[in-house]
């Protein structure tokens, strides 16, 4: 899979080893992520066809309350997200906190993030373990028909110029 320039550069520019982004590996045998439910802040199951929204890719970014550089990068994700920069692309921040959707309303609220700037869905580890992503935080990033294209192990710089044509690549 071809990495470009800049993406490495936003990448280094915020602390990230560019080698964590590796190239796409499928979770299982498949050659595709299985439509796996995550749930909610409301607790409704949804399936990863219903958070991609028919759009060209998926970003999930894995995040949970005791990880300070989550913490640290998910304003700056929620303002890309809801920048209108990348329209091809549905951003769902993925809670890992084993308590639940109630780490996840204490931070958000606490960095006076609402609902609607992403949607987030509590997963408490089921689908971090079947992509087998190893760390906190995680971006992973899947095509239209649900193959991984990225995988970004550590912080992102979500203020990057580039970054919304670099995911999408």
């Amino acid at each position: 899979m071809k990495v470009s320039l800049s993406l490495i550069l936003c990448l280094c520019a915020f602390g990230v080893n560019a080698a964590c982004l590796s190239p796409s590996k499928p979770p299982s045998s498949a050659d595709k992520l299985d439509l796996e439910t995550v749930v909610t802040q409301q607790g409704q199951p949804r399936s990863i066809a219903q958070l991609m929204a028919s759009k060209e890719r998926l970003v999930l970014h894995f995040w949970a309350s005791w990880c300070a550089p989550c913490i640290k990068e998910l304003p700056e994700f929620a303002a890309f997200s809801s920048s209108g920069l990348a329209p091809g692309i549905s951003f769902v921040a993925v809670n890992n906190d084993a308590e639940g959707s109630g780490a996840a309303q204490r931070i958000l609220s606490k960095l006076e993030l609402g609902l609607e700037a992403f949607e987030v869905n509590v997963d408490q580890g089921q689908l971090l373990t079947l992509l087998g992503v190893p760390g906190l935080p995680a971006t992973v990033v899947f095509d239209g028909q649900g193959r991984e294209r990225q995988r970004i192990i550590g912080s992102v710089d979500w203020t990057c110029p580039d970054l919304a044509s670099e995911l999408l690549n």
